[in-house]
């Protein structure tokens, strides 16, 4: 399977400022093979100085990530920035 994004776009409208870690987005691979990850973003927006731990996780806790990285936003430009990955992971098919 060729490299693509999971999110191709963004409308940035306003900032969200949620009070608790765990936040995003849920991933269902309803592909026939696996989908290996190599990269996880997240959206910067100017003035954002901090740094961000990305994480997949496999159920509701968010204390255990099967992978993750940190993004450091400090004097990132505005738009998406990204962190590869020290390991790709693979969510096989039909895996959520």
């Amino acid at each position: 399977m060729a490299d693509m994004d999971f999110v191709k776009s963004v409308k940035p409208t306003y900032r969200l400022d949620w009070p608790s870690e765990g936040e995003g987005l849920r991933f269902i691979n309803t592909t026939a093979t696996g989908v290996t990850i190599t990269q996880l973003g997240r959206w910067v927006i100017t003035g954002n100085s901090r740094k961000h731990i990305m994480g997949i996780y496999t159920g509701l806790i968010f204390n255990n990530p099967v992978a993750s990285g940190i993004i450091d936003c400090s004097g990132a430009p505005t738009g998406f920035n990204y962190v590869t990955l020290p390991e790709p992971y693979t969510v096989n098919a039909g895996i959520n």
